[in-house]
């Protein structure tokens, strides 16, 4: 069964360029990560978010706005143990991930789930 990694990364005092970078670092992953040579991120896709959902009530969350900047990512695995690797060990991954403290990014909340399972 595949595996769903979901990102979300709030960005509120970054520029437009930052947050381009930022989406486009991120979706480069998939083609720069592999695991015995070979990709193994099955997709990676995001954007920022734009719904209209709650608008009022996910403006201001714990002191900080959400509505400018907030980009989310859906990151598909074949496997648990894909994306293990993929938090874990993958060098590029790992590098990406310290980079993100490097720029203006406020918060980072990910939910994984697997497929079906309830």
């Amino acid at each position: 069964m595949g595996l769903t990694h979901i990102v979300m990364v709030s960005m509120p005092h970054a520029s437009a360029e930052e947050a381009h970078k930022l989406h486009d670092d991120f979706v480069a992953l998939q083609q720069t990560s592999l695991k015995n040579g070979k990709p193994y991120i099955v997709s990676i896709r995001g954007g920022r978010q734009i719904s209209i959902e709650n608008e009022t009530t996910w403006t201001h969350v714990r002191g900080v706005v959400y509505s400018a900047n907030r980009q989310a990512f859906v990151v598909e695995f074949a496997s648990a143990s894909d994306r293990d690797f993929y938090v874990k060990e993958c060098p590029v991954h790992q590098a990406f991930a310290t980079s993100v403290g490097e720029r203006k990014v406020t918060e980072v909340v990910v939910i994984d789930f697997v497929h079906g399972e309830t």
